[in-house]
Parts: C-alpha cells; structure tokens; sequence
C-alpha cells in the first residue's frame, strides 16, 4: 500500500506541488470462498488503485486487481499517462511488506 505499480519516476518526478493517492481494498476471500475446490486454496482477492497529478506532467493512474495468499502475492494491473494506456503487466511479490 502507498507505492506504485508502474511509475516511471524519473519521467514523473515533481519539482511543485503534486497529489498522490492510493486505495487498496483485500476481500479475504469473500468472492472466491464461493467455488468449493478453490476455497480450500484460501486465496484473498484485492484490487487497487493509485493516483498521480502534478501541473507539469498529465495525470498518472493505475488500476490493478491481485491474489493473495500468506505473505505470496501476484497482481495484474494497467497504467494510464493521461488518457492513453501506459504500461500493463504482472507483479510478484514475496515476503513481508
């Protein structure tokens, strides 16, 4: 939580005043504890999303959605610069966060 996905941050630094946000929502398993087989995985779905502007640069969004299991996660999200599409892919992470 409170760290992006995809930023470049060379290309998005601020050198003025910027709002950033983040949101990040972890179901605990609500949606997936309904399909019995996958239910004794005990996997918890999360989505997000993170949120950059600054006056020099365009707006900077990213939407994700992941899976979570013990301290092994696996996310798949989309970044926008402005408008167009940016960057998309997978990120893995292991380990306490």
């Amino acid at each position: 939580m409170g760290s992006f996905h995809f930023l470049p941050f060379y290309t998005f630094s601020a050198n003025s005043a910027f709002l950033e946000a983040h949101y990040q929502h972890n179901f605990a398993g609500s949606l997936l504890n309904k399909i019995g087989f996958i239910r004794k995985l005990k996997l918890e779905e999360i989505i997000g999303a993170n949120y950059l502007t600054e006056r020099s640069n365009m707006n900077y969004s990213e939407l994700y959605v992941g899976l979570q299991r013990l301290v092994f996660r696996v996310d798949y999200g989309i970044s926008y610069a402005g408008d167009k599409k940016y960057l998309q892919g997978f990120r893995i992470y292991y380990g306490i966060r």
